[in-house]
């Protein structure tokens, strides 16, 4: 005989939000599928910025690709990546979704604080675990690129506080212009 689920004899598995790429909630969002064009991979929730060619999108390499920020990559676990021994990310080519508003799960590379601006670690932008930072680390500037209208989010009912290497949440309205030249 089995034994009902309650809250006194619940189990839980894996982190306590949700995983890294993930829709957070379910607030209004725009998920845009682009490509990978560039030959580095993109792993799951790290920001991203234009390719050369329409709906391609290439990893954030330094300040200036921080600054044209298009959104968050999500994760789908259902991509292997066979060049990479089974590594589970988007190869060259690979189509993947990109968030580009609404909330997602997020690691913090730094401790940050519900309602600070989400800035982005120009040298680490392609690791999910070091690449999103906020203004309660430093201020934005050379190696740390605000990601327009994208602010941390704490659990309700949680620390206004995410420790650096945890999950929390990132919600981007998309503030981003695109190119300002003609």
């Amino acid at each position: 005989m089995s034994t009902t689920p309650t809250l006194a004899n619940a189990t839980t598995g894996g982190p306590a939000l949700g995983y890294p790429g993930d829709l957070a909630d379910s607030t209004p969002h725009v998920i845009d599928t682009v490509q990978n064009e560039s030959a580095t991979a993109i792993d799951f929730c790290v920001p991203v910025c234009p390719g050369t060619l329409a709906g391609a999108v290439k990893p954030v390499a330094n300040d200036t690709d921080a600054a044209l920020c298009m959104g968050i990559s999500m994760r789908d676990p259902t991509v292997l990546n066979a060049s990479t021994g089974g590594v589970v990310n988007y190869p060259q080519y690979k189509e993947l979704g990109l968030m580009k508003v609404g909330r997602i799960y997020a690691i913090a590379a730094e401790d940050v604080r519900d309602g600070d601006q989400v800035l982005i670690i120009s040298a680490a932008a392609q690791a999910q675990a070091t690449c999103f930072a906020s203004s309660k680390g430093g201020v934005a500037g050379s190696g740390r690129v605000a990601l327009k209208g994208a602010i941390w989010r704490a659990y309700p009912g949680a620390s206004a506080t995410i420790t650096a290497g945890t999950v929390g949440i990132i919600e981007i309205i998309n503030q981003n212009l695109g190119r300002t030249t003609t």
